[in-house]
């Protein structure tokens, strides 16, 4: 497949594919007039050709990209924007919008494009530019993240800035009434609870690092136990370990976060 195709249908190897552009500038131009399509499945069934979940190709930190050392045109400051703004589009148009309309045949757009803006931030937290660090500091990774997965399953607590409503899945539910049954199992053959763990604990690691931290915070464990206890309320066994990790690697070089429920 084009890979310009497949960044617009799942966003898979939308960081590889930017760092293959020769500039800074070339790299602001994508984010600015890239987006994920929008997909709810409706007038398609379940679009039963599509595979379900399969680990997606880590990022490679250890090897920066050559433009953010040489002045090619734009700035750090322009390609923070730029994929900032890539980020918060994509969090508005398009995964809010799965919530809004509530379909359970849109779970799998909705996953490519939380994947792809969380692996989009780790990588960029990771990209360090001459003199001023992480092109994507710590704390917009951990905001956005978070706001990634309230999306998702609805709210960590109440805060003004938060979406409306308790996440997608929360409203999937809502709209099969009494079908829970069908929902849990989608959720299931999705690998939902293993992206969610996933995502949190990269995000707790990435915290960790740029904090010099040692261990688990009550911040960190707050959330790692937010998450399980979302996967068990959903009916949902507890991932193995294995299956968190294979999730993880397009979060982190590491095979593994450091950081376990």
């Amino acid at each position: 497949m084009n890979p310009l195709r497949r960044i617009e249908e799942t966003g898979e190897n939308l960081v590889s594919y930017v760092e293959s552009l020769g500039s800074v500038r070339e790299a602001v131009e994508f984010f600015n007039n890239c987006s994920i399509r929008f997909f709810d499945g409706e007038g398609s069934g379940r679009g039963s050709k599509r595979d379900f979940w399969r680990p997606r190709d880590p990022f490679k930190p250890d090897a920066p990209p050559n433009w953010l050392n040489v002045r090619l045109g734009g700035s750090v400051a322009d390609l923070r924007a730029a994929i900032l703004d890539f980020v918060e589009r994509h969090q508005s148009e398009k995964l809010y919008r799965h919530v809004r309309r509530a379909n359970l045949n849109g779970l799998p757009n909705f996953l490519d494009i939380f994947r792809t803006l969380n692996s989009l931030l780790f990588a960029y937290h990771s990209r360090r530019a001459p003199r001023t660090g992480p092109v994507i500091p710590f704390g917009f990774v951990t905001s956005h993240v978070m706001t990634n997965l309230e999306l998702l399953i609805g709210p960590y607590e109440p805060r003004e800035d938060a979406y409306d409503g308790n996440g997608f899945i929360s409203a999937v539910y809502a709209n099969f009434a009494g079908d829970r049954a069908l929902v849990r199992d989608r959720l299931k053959e999705e690998r939902v609870p293993q992206m969610l763990c996933a995502a949190v604990e990269a995000m707790v690691s990435v915290r960790a690092k740029a904090r010099k931290m040692d261990g688990l915070d009550d911040w960190a464990a707050k959330r790692l136990r937010w998450i399980a206890l979302w996967i068990k309320a959903q009916g949902q066994p507890e991932p193995k370990r294995e299956d968190i990790e294979a999730a993880g690697l397009e979060y982190l070089p590491a095979k593994s976060s450091a950081y376990r429920t």
